[in-house]
């Protein structure tokens, strides 16, 4: 039985999950069974959709074990912050946001995921990307592969792929 705290959770996460569902076009019908929240097609398609998502395997980057490489990965993270921040400063302040987020995209994501990498010993990209996308409400998918490519080969090869950049 949940505690009174988590049944307030619980129910607080129900309400929002259904304004973001009436939000769509969802809405509260009664019937012989109560009254229940009546979705749409599409958002059961989306929900469909979402679940197939979920159950296919994401690729991983994995820390490796070797102390050296580590230690260059987290040299490079402090790099990859630096970089974020001298980029940040040449940014015209009247540009649009939208293109602010591009701009600065390659290096946000490799930042993300080799933090993720270090802090948790491993990345399941597929969920990042998601994360990062609700996060930011927009997502470039170029950017992102770029960053998973670049740390992985970083995390498997010690950069021995990589081409372009500054280098690892």
């Amino acid at each position: 039985m949940p505690t009174p705290e988590e049944m307030a959770k619980i129910q607080k996460e129900r309400a929002l999950s259904d304004a973001e569902l009436i939000k769509g076009g969802a809405e509260y019908v009664v019937d012989e069974k109560g009254m229940r929240l009546d979705v749409t097609y599409e958002q059961i398609k989306a929900a469909e959709k979402e679940m197939k998502m979920e159950k296919e395997e994401s690729p991983k980057i994995e820390l490796p074990k070797d102390a050296e490489v580590i230690k260059r990965l987290q040299n490079k993270l402090k790099d990859y912050k630096q970089r974020l921040a001298e980029e940040k400063k040449k940014i015209d302040p009247y540009k649009a946001p939208e293109q602010v987020f591009h701009m600065l995209a390659d290096t946000n994501y490799k930042i993300a995921v080799l933090e993720k990498v270090l802090l948790e010993g491993e990345v399941n990209t597929f969920e990042l990307s998601r994360e990062l996308n609700s996060q930011d409400g927009q997502f470039d998918s170029g950017a992102f592969n770029n960053a998973c490519g670049v740390i992985e080969d970083y995390c498997s090869t010690g950069g021995k792929n990589t081409r372009g950049g500054t280098g690892f």
